[in-house]
């Protein structure tokens, strides 16, 4: 296993992130009970990221473990919908997303060695040139901001979820909390308002969350990860 091959891995990561937690997001309420059908689209919707965000290095390998994981994505959410308890919605919450990086992880390294095609390489010099100078340096730490970008959109819903979670442990702690909003507040005419400062605190630990994460992975991957182009040279 080479340096170079680790971007690819961030490259499954960020699809994910993508689709988990900002795509299905905005197209479905994750929290909602969706019917079979709708399960059916999110997972095909899932394939369809991985597959046009994976053509760059498509092989045949890649395309069928995409295929595979996809369904596992899809049995899993019918269990979790089935079976799952609304006490342990943050350990169904954190399951998934560590069965999920088990899975695309194991994709990865069957998928190896990967070959990028040429007209990928192209397309990827053909965007970069609009950095300018800035491009050298995306090229040598693309993985690090594939990491990055996958880091705040776990923040978009995932974030959210853990700090609902959290909170949905503590359900004294939070009646207590809402109860102390609304003695502060000067104008105690809705229960609206009192909804708008417990979002308010969720934002800021969903931000004190988001920072850790950032510096955890711009740690974690310190050394240059570089993007296709420069691999292929």
């Amino acid at each position: 296993m080479t340096e170079h091959s680790l971007t690819y891995f961030a490259v499954l990561v960020c699809l994910y992130s993508f689709f988990e937690f900002f795509l299905k997001r905005i197209l479905w309420n994750p929290s909602g009970q969706h019917t079979g059908r709708v399960a059916a689209i999110q997972t095909v919707g899932f394939l369809f990221t991985l597959l046009i965000g994976t053509s760059g290095f498509s092989s045949v390998t890649l395309t069928i473990g995409s295929v595979l994981v996809a369904a596992a994505y899809s049995c899993y959410a019918l269990f979790s919908r089935k079976y799952s308890n609304g006490k342990l919605a943050l350990e169904s919450f954190l399951f998934k997303q560590a069965f999920m990086g088990i899975l695309l992880y194991i994709l990865w390294r069957i998928a190896l060695p990967i070959t990028v095609h040429e007209w990928y390489v192209q397309c990827e010099g053909v965007v970069l040139a609009g950095f300018g100078e800035k491009a050298d340096v995306l090229r040598e730490r693309f993985a690090l901001v594939l990491t990055i970008v996958a880091s705040y959109l776990f923040m978009i819903d995932g974030g959210t979820r853990i700090v609902k979670g959290i909170l949905g442990k503590f359900p004294i702690l939070y009646q207590k909390v809402l109860k102390a909003l609304n003695e502060e507040d000067n104008n105690k005419e809705t229960s609206t308002e009192s909804e708008e400062n417990v979002g308010e605190w969720i934002g800021i630990l969903e931000r004190v969350i988001t920072l850790t994460l950032v510096l955890t992975f711009l740690r974690a991957t310190s050394r240059p990860l570089p993007s296709f182009s420069q691999q292929s040279r």
